[in-house]
């Protein structure tokens, strides 16, 4: 029996300091059966590298990791941009410290040197 399970992931269109980015898990439907999940993924800043990405509980920062892992799928995607090759990133969360909430609700943002790109978490 899961005691996480991602009900839902919603892509929000990327500000204008990303140039591209990508959230490969959580999953909608998955589940875990530790108080935890990863959080994958890979983002590329427009003019700079991407610094970190953070998981926001409301206005709190719940997760943070930054975007160092080896991506050679995304440096094939986007030929010739500086940082593509390790703009990938790998983080657990702790489900436990999550604010509690009859309708959970949140944002995962992806934080870049001048800007934010919003996304939801449920």
């Amino acid at each position: 029996m899961a005691l996480v399970k991602i009900d839902g992931v919603e892509k929000a269109p990327l500000p204008d300091g990303l140039l591209g980015a990508s959230l490969d898990r959580p999953r909608a439907g998955e589940g875990e059966d530790g108080y935890s999940f990863d959080l994958r993924g890979w983002a590329i800043g427009r003019d700079s590298a991407v610094e970190a990405l953070e998981l926001l509980d409301g206005e709190r920062v719940a997760a943070q990791v930054t975007p160092d892992g080896k991506r050679p799928d995304v440096a094939e995607a986007f030929p010739g941009v500086a940082g593509a090759e390790e703009c990938g990133f790998e983080g657990m969360v702790r489900a436990l410290e999550l604010q509690p909430r009859a309708s959970r609700s949140g944002r995962c943002a992806v934080a870049a040197p001048a800007s934010r790109c919003r996304g939801r978490r449920r």
